[in-house]
């Protein structure tokens, strides 16, 4: 998946749960899952991620929902 509709994704989920800082959140746990800085997310925004990482992604957007 690429990086940028993976952010866009997890940000869309996060909005429909009235999570105000939507977009943000997305790129703070992807940024903290890969391990590099939003810059780095921002900069690289076409560049192809891992299964896994998405994989650890979701359910780490998904822990941010409210039950």
């Amino acid at each position: 998946m690429i990086l940028d509709n993976a952010i866009k994704q997890a940000s869309q989920l996060l909005k429909n749960n009235n999570i105000v800082s939507h977009e943000l959140d997305a790129e703070i746990i992807l940024s903290d899952i890969m391990s590099v800085t939003r810059e780095f997310l921002i900069v690289n925004n076409n560049k192809n991620i891992s299964k896994n990482i998405i994989k650890k992604y979701n359910q780490a957007i998904e822990s941010q929902l409210p039950i």
